[in-house]
């Protein structure tokens, strides 16, 4: 939990959005809605099974896309190779 932690408080501040897959670590899930949410970062829980949901829940201002995989407890994978060319794509 550190770990993620630190990754969206080094990326992020208050306006900030982050495209997160929906199915991830109940802490992740947690800390993103209860923690950082207050502090004015959005956040978007989508299916990272296909990549064009992340493409489609990108916005101007996506700081940050975050996935797990596999994804605990499910064990899905995600195109890590798609999702990277997705957000060069953006910057």
């Amino acid at each position: 939990m550190s770990a993620t932690a630190s990754c969206i408080n080094a990326f992020m501040k208050a306006g900030d959005h982050c495209v997160i897959t929906d199915c991830s670590y109940g802490g992740t899930n947690r800390i993103c809605r209860e923690q950082f949410m207050p502090f004015g970062m959005e956040f978007s829980f989508v299916d990272f099974s296909n990549p064009q949901n992340v493409a489609d829940a990108i916005k101007p201002n996506t700081k940050l896309i975050f996935s797990e995989s596999p994804t605990n407890p499910t064990l899905n994978i995600a195109d890590l190779e798609a999702i990277s060319d997705i957000a060069k794509s953006n910057n």
